[in-house]
């Protein structure tokens, strides 16, 4: 896995993480409580717009991956470096199965 933090794309949109798996170029979005409607675990409209045209735009496979989830996985360290990610982005790609990955809709 190789991959970038804080990437700008062609349409204009910022992504987390911008990374390549097994030759495949994938977004990797960490949606904090903003991208969520108030007190639920359901995408806003805002956010879905995003997720949508990233794919469709950019052309660009998407795994958005929610706070809750992103926290857990990384909170057994007491400073999130790149390498607690990089063991965390492989897993939820293992996990995923690249080929099976849902882009958003």
């Amino acid at each position: 896995i190789t991959f970038k933090e804080e990437v700008n794309l062609e349409s204009g949109y910022s992504i987390d993480i911008l990374l390549t798996f097994n030759d495949e170029i994938i977004a990797l979005e960490v949606d904090g409580p903003s991208h969520y409607l108030k007190r639920s675990k359901r995408k806003n409209g805002s956010t879905k717009l995003k997720q949508r045209q990233i794919c469709n735009v950019d052309k660009v496979k998407l795994i958005s991956v929610p706070y809750w989830e992103w926290n857990k996985a990384t909170a057994n360290s007491k400073t999130v470096d790149m390498k607690n990610k990089e063991i965390f982005l492989r897993s939820l790609l293992e996990e995923k199965s690249i080929r099976n990955i849902e882009v958003a809709a």
